[in-house]
């Protein structure tokens, strides 16, 4: 991608479409602040049931009634305009974190990684991680909680990216002003892995 094209503004209104018996549904809301994406990551819960075998069951929690209370608040004055329902609603909040890692190559000191979000793809210049840094992410990002028969309890906190994406980041392609909290997780989260599987092959080699 050409650097200065501007693929993602978390500022400008989206709109969001339906397609209904009645016709196309259009439903206009703004992108979801970084303590929003916050909240709602916090109190999405993985259930992690060991089955015994080296198998599991993984669940998680129903999101739609929380989705439906951030989608009325996304939306800009036009709550009665359209009516939506709460499976609508999660339909708007996951199509506004879409931040899927594509790529991940590396590069003079550090890598780039692409991502695609809403409106195209995004590219992240991130420079090498320390040890220290992968340890402060590790340590915070998911906090996981023992419960009784063989389950565990995972929740994510996207915050823990920022102070750390911050001292990497090197540059950004595509954006026309911040950068959304699930977009650094996401990176971050990508450079870190990607960091650790060379140093386990180079590892290997001894």
């Amino acid at each position: 991608m050409e650097p200065n094209v501007v693929v993602f503004d978390a500022s400008r209104i989206v709109a969001v479409n339906f397609k209904t018996a009645d016709g196309i549904k259009t439903v206009r809301v703004r992108f979801p602040s970084d303590e929003e994406l916050t909240a709602r990551q916090k109190r999405c819960k993985v259930i992690v049931k060991q089955l015994g075998r080296q198998t599991s069951t993984t669940t998680v929690t129903p999101m739609e009634d929380l989705d439906y209370d951030l989608a009325m608040t996304l939306r800009p004055g036009d709550k009665d305009a359209v009516q939506i329902d709460k499976f609508e609603a999660a339909k708007i909040v996951e199509t506004l974190s879409l931040a899927k890692v594509t790529d991940v190559r590396e590069e003079p000191g550090g890598y780039a990684v692409d991502i695609r979000v809403p409106g195209g793809k995004v590219t992240h210049h991130l420079k090498m991680p320390m040890e220290a840094d992968k340890a402060e992410f590790r340590r915070a990002f998911a906090n996981v909680v023992d419960l009784p028969y063989g389950q565990q309890s995972i929740t994510i906190n996207l915050a823990v990216a920022d102070p750390i994406y911050q001292r990497l980041m090197a540059s950004v392609d595509g954006y026309a002003n911040a950068i959304p909290i699930i977009h650094k997780s996401a990176a971050l989260k990508a450079v870190i892995d990607a960091s650790d599987s060379i140093a386990a092959e180079e590892s290997e080699d001894f």
